[in-house]
């Protein structure tokens, strides 16, 4: 299940949880705009993980019904 988003900063998982916005990350945390990573989710089970197997996630996890490109947090919450 699909618990947070987050954003790979400096090579540190930063995360918020549920509602949060993948932007609220990137504002909070202003060096983000020179060191971001890659964008992803928190999934109670396998920690970080990119936007398209977070999709596959929430489908198992019944959070979405479908999806047919990588996942947004506007997907779930």
């Amino acid at each position: 299940m699909i618990t947070h988003v987050a954003v790979i900063i400096d090579g540190e998982v930063v995360s918020m949880p549920k509602p949060a916005r993948h932007h609220e990350i990137l504002h909070k945390f202003p060096r983000a705009n020179h060191n971001q990573g890659p964008q992803g989710f928190i999934d109670d089970k396998e920690g970080f993980v990119g936007r398209r197997r977070a999709a596959t996630l929430a489908m198992e996890a019944d959070q979405i019904e479908e999806i047919n490109r990588p996942l947004y947090s506007e997907d779930l919450w």
